[in-house]
C-alpha cells in the first residue's frame, strides 16, 4: 500500500511539474507577438475543460455557455490577452488533476486512471502548442518519458483492477 501510494504521490508531482512549462512561456514572453503565438487551440482547451468537468461530474449548461462566450471573445477582440489566459489557464490544469488525484475520496485505480489521462492529454497539447515556443530537445525527450510514465501508471492500474 505504501509503495502504491508513492507511486501515486509521484505521478501527480511530475503531471504537477508539467503544467509549469506553459507558465514560464509567459512570463518569459508577457507581450505575446503574433509572429511568435503558438496557444493551445480553442478545441483542445474545450477538450480539456470536458474532461475535467466530467471527471467531476460538474459539466452544466453554464460552462458551456462560458465557453461559447469565451469563444466569441476570443475572436473578435483582444486575442493576445486571451492566449495569454488560456496558456496561464492550461498551465494550472495538471496541477488540478494531480490535487484531485491525491484526494482521499478517490479509489486507487481512479487516481492511477486520472493520472493516466492527465499525462498523455498534457503530453498531446503540449506536442500541439509547444513546437515554437520550447528548445526541439524538450518535446523530443517528453515522447520517451511520457510513454515511461504512461505505462508505469498503466501497469499499476492493470495490477489493480485484475488482482
Amino acid at each position: 500500500q505504501l509503495s502504491l501510494n508513492a507511486h501515486i504521490a509521484y505521478s501527480a508531482s511530475i503531471l504537477s511539474f508539467l503544467g509549469a512549462v506553459h507558465w514560464g512561456i509567459v512570463l518569459k514572453s508577457p507581450n505575446i507577438s503574433k509572429r511568435t503565438q503558438t496557444s493551445i487551440p480553442f478545441q483542445q482547451f474545450h477538450t480539456t475543460f470536458l474532461f475535467i468537468s466530467i471527471l467531476n461530474n460538474l459539466l452544466t449548461n453554464t460552462l458551456h455557455y462560458f465557453l461559447i462566450l469565451f469563444c466569441v471573445f476570443h475572436s473578435l477582440f483582444i486575442p493576445h490577452l486571451v492566449h495569454m489566459f488560456l496558456r496561464l489557464s492550461w498551465s494550472v490544469t495538471p496541477s488540478l488533476i494531480a490535487w484531485i488525484s491525491q484526494l482521499s475520496v478517490l479509489q486507487p485505480i481512479e487516481s492511477v486512471t486520472l493520472l493516466t489521462g492527465g499525462i498523455l492529454t498534457t503530453f498531446v497539447i503540449d506536442q500541439i502548442s509547444l513546437r515554437n515556443n520550447v528548445p526541439s530537445w524538450y518535446l523530443k525527450l517528453r515522447v520517451p518519458l511520457t510513454l515511461f510514465a504512461s505505462s508505469s501508471l498503466f501497469t499499476v492500474g492493470c495490477t489493480l483492477y485484475f488482482l
